[in-house]
């Protein structure tokens, strides 16, 4: 999980993992994202509070250097330090959050589109007039609890496609007999409730 300028280096890291034929995580929770270090310089006005347009150009500033001009970052440059934009093929899921208040919700909704037109499965949950990375609010905030507990069955979801997909891979050097006979327990169960959905499937679609 990442996020604001943490979610950026999730994208950064993915990027490279998959260059580099690296194992690729079972999925990702990016919770408003920077996209790269350019999409500063084309976004539109915001009603965001939590982070002004000073503060990110400031961030940006202090990524490439206090003495560094950002017109004179060279390509090489830059892509040691900031995402290719639209190289997103053999990512894995991702749940993304947002606020649509946020300066950068445009550029995560036209990022999250490039993702799924690669092929990636994605979700890009929004908080309607909330800010910049609302979903970690939720001591506070209604809304950040309720995407929480959406992000928290996502990710059961994911672990439990994974099991299904990769039964042979759970034993993992070191684990103790007892948890790989819970990890086989709880495999042959998620296969028992999967083809239950199947048989009920069926009798639905006999009506």
């Amino acid at each position: 999980m990442g996020d604001s300028s943490g979610g950026m280096l999730w994208i950064y890291l993915l990027q490279w993992i998959i260059s580099n034929n690296k194992p690729v995580p079972q999925g990702v929770i990016l919770h408003s994202p920077w996209p790269n270090l350019e999409y500063f310089d084309n976004v539109r006005f915001s009603t965001d509070h939590y982070v002004s347009f000073k503060l990110v150009y400031n961030l940006r500033q202090l990524i490439i250097g206090k003495g560094t001009y950002w017109s004179n970052v060279t390509k090489e440059e830059l892509s040691k330090i900031s995402p290719k934009d639209n190289s997103y093929k053999g990512f894995p899921p991702l749940y993304i959050t947002a606020g649509t208040n946020e300066i950068s919700i445009d550029a995560i909704r036209d990022m999250s589109e490039k993702m799924k037109l690669s092929g990636v499965e994605v979700i890009l949950d929004e908080g309607e007039g909330l800010m910049h990375t609302y979903a970690l609010f939720h001591m506070w905030s209604p809304q950040s609890r309720w995407v929480q507990e959406k992000i928290r069955q996502w990710s059961r979801e994911q672990l439990k496609l994974t099991l299904l997909a990769h039964p042979n891979e759970m034993n993992i050097s070191g684990s103790r007999e007892a948890t790989q006979r819970f990890n086989k327990a709880r495999i042959a169960l998620l296969r028992k409730f999967q083809n239950q959905n199947q048989v009920i499937n069926c009798l639905l679609n006999l009506k």
